[in-house]
């Protein structure tokens, strides 16, 4: 697997990252909302750009990572993977954190739709480059190991995961595994189905033989309240804000947008989450 450039291509997600919210105005009252990069598109459609709410956009657990020194730098998360969430919960046992689901995205392969035919035989031993996110910190590339780690190429015994790990390129977020892939035609790369119906001029995504794996994989989206403060106000805004993912109109967007509605279940305890 080919990790020499990780640090450069962390470095430059970050300062994407910072330069992304110092575009937003800010006020001392704004909702703080640290998010999975992959819900940036369908987000700005639902809730648009305002002034009440400062989106913090990066993998999740590189976002995670962050709220786990410094809690108080956001009144909600939503996470790719509640992994995240719960390596949250762990590190902060004095927070009584309130989740709720709200979206799906699915695993698929995905190429070029200029990309040469020998793209199509990806499994084969002179195949193509294949992009995935890094597992450690990105739900994306967890998702992949686990469904590559799952799937066999009959008649091997070995895992695909296990066959394919020295072709593997890892990158620290999905975002950039999609954009690497649209300027990368020899590679195929696992992404969201959000992603591919993003860019349907430009990727397409490679049918899976049915016998590698009985199951589909995807992401299920958690979102969190972290009680920054103890302003009952701001509770309340970050429970409307919840609702607002799982209203009729926003699991419609997610759904054009290539997501798996959830849709409304149960809410988090109002009077617990302003204590």
């Amino acid at each position: 697997m080919k990790r020499a450039w990780k640090q450069i291509a962390t470095l430059s997600l970050l300062t994407a990252l910072f330069s992304l919210a110092g575009c937003q105005k800010r006020t001392e009252r704004s909702l703080s909302v640290f998010a999975a990069i992959s819900l940036r598109p369908a987000l700005l459609e639902i809730i648009g750009e305002t002034e009440e709410i400062t989106f913090h956009w990066g993998s999740s657990g590189l976002l995670s990572s962050q709220l786990q020194t410094s809690p108080r730098a956001a009144d909600v998360f939503l996470s790719a993977d509640s992994h995240w969430i719960e390596k949250l919960r762990d590190a902060l046992p004095e927070k009584q954190l309130k989740t709720v689901q709200f979206a799906r995205n699915p695993l698929v392969l995905a190429h070029c739709v200029d990309a040469p035919h020998r793209t199509q035989n990806w499994l084969s031993n002179t195949g193509p480059l294949l992009l995935v996110g890094d597992p450690e910190t990105v739900p994306l590339g967890a998702l992949t190991k686990e469904w590559l780690s799952n799937s066999k190429n009959p008649p091997s015994s070995e895992a695909l995961w296990q066959q394919l790990e020295k072709r593997l390129t890892l990158l620290p977020s999905a975002e950039m595994v999609v954009q690497y892939l649209r300027r990368t035609p020899s590679a195929v790369a696992f992404i969201y189905q959000s992603d591919l119906t993003r860019f349907p001029s430009e990727l397409r995504a490679i049918p899976l033989n049915p016998r590698l794996a009985t199951t589909q994989t995807a992401a299920t989206y958690t979102g969190a309240i972290l009680e920054r403060t103890k302003d009952p106000a701001m509770a309340q805004r970050a429970l409307r804000f919840f609702e607002t993912l799982q209203s009729p109109g926003a699991q419609k967007t997610f759904e054009t947008q290539g997501f798996e509605p959830i849709g409304r279940s149960a809410k988090p305890d109002p009077q617990q989450a302003s204590e």
